[in-house]
């Protein structure tokens, strides 16, 4: 018991700092191309992407973000399923693209599939 209520904190924790990111007067909020939402950059880089719609994932397989600079490299793995708010484990830079594919469910470490949903931030 005592570990779960450490991981719903955790989790909660996490969501209030992606909430917070998103509300920041200096987050650079860019349009999502192949879903809707926004990927949303803090002035360190911190990023969230936000999404409203989302359908969840196929069976056996999960979305895997990525930030692509001179190599994709990955930034988080979530289901789906309607509204999803996922915070980047890897900071964004200008002229960045994060890109999403559909991976099999433990994540890869360079993409296998065409991304379906990206985002540059300029």
């Amino acid at each position: 018991l005592h570990s779960d209520l450490g991981a719903e904190r955790s989790a909660h924790n996490r969501i209030a700092d992606a909430l917070a990111l998103v509300a920041a007067p200096e987050t650079a909020h860019v349009s999502l191309a192949g879903a809707k939402g926004s990927l949303a950059v803090g002035a360190s880089g911190r990023a969230v992407l936000v999404f409203s719609d989302l359908p969840a994932a196929p069976t056996g397989r999960r979305y895997e973000a990525w930030v692509i600079g001179k190599s994709a490299r990955p930034a988080g793995l979530f289901e789906g399923g309607g509204s999803t708010i996922v915070p980047l484990s890897r900071r964004v830079a200008r002229g960045s693209t994060v890109a999403v594919t559909v991976e099999r469910a433990a994540g890869v470490s360079q993409p296998t599939r065409a991304p379906i949903i990206s985002a540059r931030l300029s």
